[in-house]
């Protein structure tokens, strides 16, 4: 099977009457094909990221914006998708040691150290009780500058 793109244009005489009909055909099939398993991957993305044993979360380090985060993530915190999508300053969530600790983290990363990509962060839930995470880190790169993170975080308290 071979898909094709085509374009038609006609050619009409002074009286009005289709004199010519010129069509250009290109065979799509590749990209079609190409576009389909793009789409499968996405599937598959979406639904590892949906429904994983794990919160996921992606952070623009630019603005300390979660821009996408799973709803396990959500749970763990008790907060509702668009609460935390919302938050102007999402490191709020941290507990105080841990907030100290993610700034100086950020402060590392402007001076191009190295950071480890396991790290343990204590987080303040909606209700206010602590949660005690493992956290694995991802960061973003462009034009050699971390402009994001994606985090996948275990809550680890009942294992404290």
């Amino acid at each position: 099977v071979h898909f094709l793109e085509s374009t038609f244009n006609a050619s009409f005489n002074e009286k009005g009457r289709l004199v010519r009909i010129i069509a250009v055909s290109e065979d799509v099939t590749e990209k079609r094909n190409y576009q389909e398993m793009l789409e499968v991957q996405e599937k598959m993305y979406r639904e590892l990221f949906q429904y994983a044993p794990a919160g996921i979360y992606h952070m623009d380090l630019k603005t300390y914006r979660i821009t996408e985060i799973n709803d396990l993530a959500c749970e763990y915190l008790g907060y509702s998708k668009q609460e935390i999508l919302e938050m102007s300053d999402p490191i709020m969530i941290l507990e105080k040691k841990s907030r100290e600790e993610f700034l100086k983290r950020m402060e590392s990363l402007k001076r191009h150290q190295s950071l480890p990509t396991r790290e343990t962060f204590d987080l303040v839930r909606k209700d206010g009780t602590i949660i005690n995470t493992v956290m694995y880190i991802q960061f973003v790169y462009e034009n050699e500058e971390i402009v994001a993170a994606r985090i996948v975080a275990h809550d680890i308290t009942d294992m404290r």
